[in-house]
């Protein structure tokens, strides 16, 4: 634990000198088309890289054992939601059973698993953060975040990742881990009245991301941290030259949303994927929103509040957006929660497009 230790510190140091809020990093030769995997191959990736399709199962109750499309061959495999709460019930404290038990079962059946670490929450008045950070929670629009650019959020988060890449990082089926979406679900004005420890700017909360991710993928060698980018804060776009830091790391850059008419994404996420192509692997989601998602729905229309006129795009005219404009070597189907609503897709949809296209931009 003390060389990763000190190869973070020297991270930190790095970040820290300074993110511009502009491209830094010069863009390689555009890779061709990979008759193989119908798409773009994607990068050479050192330690475990298993891309594709893999199902995310949020519902804690939820066997993945017991999801459907589980045993398919062509579901490389499950991604599962884990609170940093439950992870360290108390500072330095960490309990890992539940990861423990899912790798279990993932491992019996050949599949890999990502462990996605929640530290926002979406409901309101409610931490998923240890209790020690309480002093630096703030309410966001729909639930709490811990600030994220201070000091404190960024060396217990890496000490979090640390203890979990000291039990899992040379296990064969643990993929890696998934950091949380960027977005803070606060717009500017609302972080401007923030002060104390607390207090925010764009530049601050770049570098403290750079500082995070770089600690978590040097602690996790051997496996893969999957980031999901969309933006810092009231539509502020993540810069590109903290992406290119992230480069000699392999950082998976990915995405939380594949919804081809969304104007914040397409603006403002979508061309990094361009951008960074060939230089880091890529990945996107299909949440809840892309089961009934059509070219009404161009801004933040959660739930079904766009038209349904004309229908919804299936998923697999969504599935090819994400590996031919995305250029995507991991997708991650959500399984959900709740009955599709009329004329939605369902999840037997997506599992047809599995079987469909078992691989893609390998």
């Amino acid at each position: 634990m003390t060389g990763r230790g000190t190869v973070t510190r020297l991270a930190w140091q790095l970040f820290a000198a300074g993110v511009a809020l502009t491209p830094a990093c010069a863009k390689t030769a555009t890779p061709t088309p990979d008759s193989q995997s119908a798409g773009y191959p994607g990068p050479v990736v050192p330690g475990k890289y298993h891309p594709g399709h893999y199902i995310c199962v949020a519902d804690a109750s939820v066997r993945l054992s017991a999801v459907e499309g589980y045993a398919l061959e062509a579901v490389a495999g499950m991604v599962r939601r884990y609170n940093w709460r439950d992870l360290e019930p108390s500072k330095g404290h960490y309990d890992l059973s539940s990861i423990e038990r899912d790798l279990k079962v993932c491992a019996s059946n050949g599949k890999m698993l990502l462990a996605q670490i929640y530290d926002k929450s979406f409901v309101r008045g409610r931490s998923v953060c240890p209790a020690y950070l309480d002093g630096i929670m703030v309410e966001h629009a729909a639930g709490m975040i811990p600030a994220r650019w201070t000091a404190q959020f960024v060396e217990r988060y890496v000490a979090m990742v640390e203890a979990i890449a000291a039990r899992f990082d040379a296990e064969p089926f643990f993929e890696g881990i998934i950091v949380q979406e960027s977005g803070l679900g606060m717009n500017a004005p609302e972080l401007s009245r923030l002060g104390g420890e607390v207090a925010y700017s764009s530049g601050q909360y770049a570098a403290a991301l750079g500082q995070y991710l770089s600690g978590a993928a040097q602690a996790l060698s051997r496996s893969r941290t999957v980031w999901f980018i969309n933006w810092l804060e009231g539509g502020v776009a993540v810069p590109d030259s903290l992406i290119c830091k992230l480069i000699p790391l392999q950082v998976v850059v990915a995405g939380p949303d594949i919804l081809p008419y969304r104007a914040n994404l397409v603006e403002k996420v979508y061309p990094k994927f361009d951008t960074f192509r060939g230089q880091l692997p890529l990945g996107n989601s299909m949440q809840a929103d892309s089961y009934h998602t059509n070219s009404h729905d161009t801004g933040l229309n959660y739930g079904r509040g766009h038209s349904s006129e004309g229908g919804f795009d299936s998923m697999e005219s969504l599935f090819l957006y994400g590996r031919d404009r995305l250029h995507l070597n991991y997708i991650f189907w959500s399984y959900p929660a709740r009955p599709p609503g009329p004329d939605e897709n369902t999840f037997a949809d997506a599992l047809a497009v599995i079987r469909k296209y078992p691989v893609f931009n390998r």
